[in-house]
């Protein structure tokens, strides 16, 4: 009996299979995967590992539940980075917030001593890791600590996430919601061809940042829901998609991810945003409800993402 990833996994195909066709009649019952463009047959789903996919638009690690589909291929070493990197910064601010445990490395003279350590109020408290340093090496720091206290150093180093990666992690999320949303109208669109490389990771911008930020309580007039897509309308020199995720800071919202728009002004707006020299005021945007499989599988709803794109103001 097929399993339940087996059975979503074939619903998903039968949906973008159908929404390719709306947007290309002679392409039938075949899935193109949004992040590499590869035509897979139905056959795909019953290869043993499966040539397609279920990819969380959201990570599984951080309570993700809308899916969609991508490739083996891609969304293997997308999706685990993906993954690896949103929960290695939520266990991070989980620790910021004295709410978890991180590991490390207590670092003195020529010597370490791997430890654990937690945050209590204005303190960080550590505990040895016995398996993972040489025997007695807690109790030789402690005797250096306790004997040399007024000249003693140590440093505390941890591993946590890598910022370059979370931010393709992150756009990564948010073009598998535009997927979700819009299906092939957005992917396909030319205006999306550059986010696709970054995810790709060819020459990812160091000032991509710009279009990736959070959003603190009351700082702006965008929903608080997530995942969700709204278009950004103020200020109109950056008019675009923005991407509601989850963020892992209590202070924060949310995360935004700015994406291109439909036609040339949204491709325009992309390269303003990326290109701006200082970060963004105020800005509000209007809400599209999450609807996956109506709009996708109805022809009446063919460019609907265009018409949502030109009538939102």
């Amino acid at each position: 009996m097929p399993g339940k990833g087996s059975i979503e996994r074939g619903r998903l195909f039968s949906l973008y299979a159908g929404n390719l066709s709306i947007y290309h009649p002679t392409v039938t019952d075949k899935f193109l995967c949004p992040v590499c463009l590869t035509l897979f047959t139905r056959d795909a789903l019953i290869c043993d590992p499966s040539e397609v996919s279920l990819a969380h638009v959201i990570p599984k690690s951080v309570k993700g539940r809308l899916c969609t589909l991508v490739c083996r291929h891609c969304d293997n070493p997308i999706g685990s980075a993906c993954d690896s990197q949103l929960a290695r910064e939520k266990h991070f601010h989980d620790w910021v917030q004295g709410a978890a445990n991180i590991s490390g490395r207590l670092k003195y003279d020529d010597k370490q001593v791997a430890v654990e350590s937690r945050l209590k109020r204005s303190t960080i408290e550590f505990r040895d890791i016995p398996k993972q340093s040489p025997p007695t090496s807690w109790e030789q720091f402690l005797k250096a600590a306790v004997s040399g206290w007024s000249n003693f150093k140590f440093s505390f180093t941890v591993s946590t996430f890598n910022p370059s990666k979370l931010s393709i992690s992150i756009l990564y999320s948010a073009f598998l919601m535009m997927f979700y949303q819009f299906g092939y109208e957005y992917v396909l669109s030319p205006n999306v061809n550059k986010v696709r490389q970054f995810i790709q990771g060819s020459g990812f911008p160091e000032n991509m940042y710009k279009a990736i930020f959070p959003l603190s309580k009351g700082s702006s007039d965008i929903p608080s829901i997530f995942p969700s897509v709204s278009i950004l309308t103020e200020p109109p020199t950056i008019r675009s998609f923005i991407v509601a995720l989850p963020s892992p800071r209590k202070a924060e919202i949310t995360r935004c991810v700015l994406l291109p728009g439909f036609s040339n002004d949204g491709e325009k707006a992309y390269e303003c945003i990326l290109g701006s020299p200082q970060p963004f005021g105020n800005i509000k945007a209007t809400l599209i409800p999450n609807s996956q499989s109506s709009r996708l599988e109805d022809p009446s709803y063919k460019w609907f993402g265009n018409w949502l794109w030109k009538n939102v103001i």
